[in-house]
């Protein structure tokens, strides 16, 4: 395996020493992230402290084994970027320490940061099916704006086209389509990663997205975007955090913690399979059945209400527990 964005290759990792100020999923980056998924190699990005990254591609070294590796400036010391553990060199790639690194913090009373939203839709596989029609909504309600452009890297190459986009994504299937998308007010920068995947089920559509806010986030807006979709759309799930830190969207190799739930959208084949009062008893501060009477979804909103004074990454495993749905905190 050689790769022109590849440094160090190892029989465990793909090693990429990058020293720009901003690094993003560049087209390099993202060939070297699927070749690395197809050769069951872990990548690991190195940077100095001065980098920062953005969204798409922190959620690509957010994945198993992927590592953001930050080296000191003198190259003696190595921490992880997103999570914050202390790093060394085994001779095949990074691994933790059982520390924490001594990497800055987030001041936690910053009221700036992103909204993160990660959701999963199943459209029926059918000729008239349009994709993309669920991440316009949240850059519509989040972002105040429809997505601008997309592609299969940063920087993105095509405008936003949803028949383009399901043109696309259907002469590519069975394969599933990774496309990066952008767009937002200037004061709400929007930027998400979009599958899409043929599965038994239909076509699976799934949006992570972080819109930045340099001011408390609307959270009516994250409420009525949830009821919105449970009312129009077959949703699997939504998860929707609020993060400290840039409002860009870009992250810093500052360990800011997960981020902190503030709602979960259970779809209708969640509620089937419990039923309704099964529900209504979700260990939360706010539960609200909606959508149609006859597929009905559970938002359940992690703060705020009765209770809010919980610790919310508890209330959100609790509540994941009582839906059977204990995976999905792999993504917090």
């Amino acid at each position: 395996m050689s790769h022109p964005a590849i440094d160090v290759l190892t029989g465990q990792a793909a090693v990429a020493l990058q020293e720009r100020p901003v690094v993003g999923l560049s087209s390099w980056l993202a060939d070297a992230a699927a070749l690395c998924l197809r050769t069951e190699h872990d990548l690991q990005v190195v940077t100095p402290p001065s980098s920062r990254i953005t969204f798409p591609l922190e959620t690509v070294l957010g994945g198993h084994g992927a590592r953001w590796v930050i080296r000191s400036d003198n190259g003696s010391q190595y921490y992880d970027g997103l999570r914050g553990e202390a790093l060394y060199w085994d001779g095949g790639s990074f691994q933790p320490t059982s520390r924490l690194a001594a990497s800055p913090s987030l001041a936690a009373d910053t009221p700036a940061g992103t909204i993160r939203l990660d959701l999963s839709v199943v459209h029926k596989a059918s000729p008239s099916t349009v994709l993309g029609e669920t991440t316009e909504e949240c850059f519509v309600r989040l972002a105040g704006h429809a997505p601008a452009g997309c592609g299969g890297a940063e920087p993105v190459t095509q405008q936003w086209d949803r028949n383009e986009l399901t043109r696309f994504c259907r002469d590519r299937a069975p394969r599933p389509t990774a496309l990066v998308v952008v767009g937002g007010k200037p004061s709400r920068p929007a930027v998400g990663m979009l599958e899409i995947q043929r599965t038994a089920a239909g076509v699976h559509e799934r949006l992570r997205l972080a819109v930045g806010s340099i001011s408390q986030p609307d959270t009516e807006a994250i409420d009525g975007l949830a009821e919105y979709l449970a009312d129009r759309y077959t949703v699997r799930t939504l998860t929707v955090g609020l993060r400290p830190g840039r409002s860009d969207c870009t992250v810093e190799p500052r360990y800011a913690g997960h981020p902190i739930p503030y709602g979960l959208l259970v779809g209708p084949e969640g509620i089937a399979e419990r039923g309704l009062e099964h529900a209504r008893t979700a260990p939360a501060p706010h539960v609200l059945l909606t959508g149609p009477a006859n597929r009905p979804s559970c938002w359940i909103r992690i703060v705020g209400g009765e209770g809010a004074q919980a610790d919310p990454g508890k209330v959100l495993a609790d509540t994941l527990a009582h839906f059977g749905l204990v995976e999905h905190l792999r993504v917090w």
